[in-house]
């Protein structure tokens, strides 16, 4: 089966923009965890420093709404290291156009809220002092956009 990647050359685009490291590509198989750590598995994260007993920190990923999911792109956008959280509105919307070709069985995970007022945490997935990105797929495609930052 040929899967058409081109309708997320805009999210290709946003990881350029805003220096993150992506993959896009065919929607893995098996349940959510399965789908969410082949799809990580692809910029090789979780580094195997954040693997440790008892702790799977894909399995703590957060399930986030496609409006989540484009308010954590536009905030990974941003100054982790210096805890500017507010997302750019032009990035916002940008990441807004990017996710809309994923239909509405669409899946989308993170690191964390990213959410002012829900208080902002995170697990990391790399090694960077600062990490934030989203996982998602449909039934035909899946992608990973990730930033990391050091103070």
């Amino acid at each position: 089966m040929i899967i058409d990647l081109a309708p997320l050359d805009a999210l290709a685009a946003l990881a350029e923009r805003i220096g993150a490291r992506c993959w896009i590509g065919p929607a893995p198989s098996g349940d959510a965890l399965a789908r969410a750590r082949s799809v990580a598995a692809q910029l090789r994260y979780p580094s195997a420093r954040q693997i440790g007993p008892g702790h799977d920190p894909v399995a703590t990923l957060v399930s986030l709404n496609r409006e989540e999911a484009a308010r954590a792109l536009a905030v990974a956008a941003g100054s982790l290291a210096y805890g500017d959280y507010r997302p750019d509105p032009a990035v916002h919307a940008l990441a807004t156009v990017a996710l809309a070709p994923f239909g509405n069985d669409a899946t989308f995970l993170s690191n964390g809220h990213w959410d002012e007022r829900r208080g902002i945490e995170w697990t990391p997935l790399s090694d960077a002092t600062f990490d934030a990105g989203v996982i998602g797929w449909d039934a035909r495609r899946a992608f990973i956009l990730w930033v990391e930052e050091e103070d």
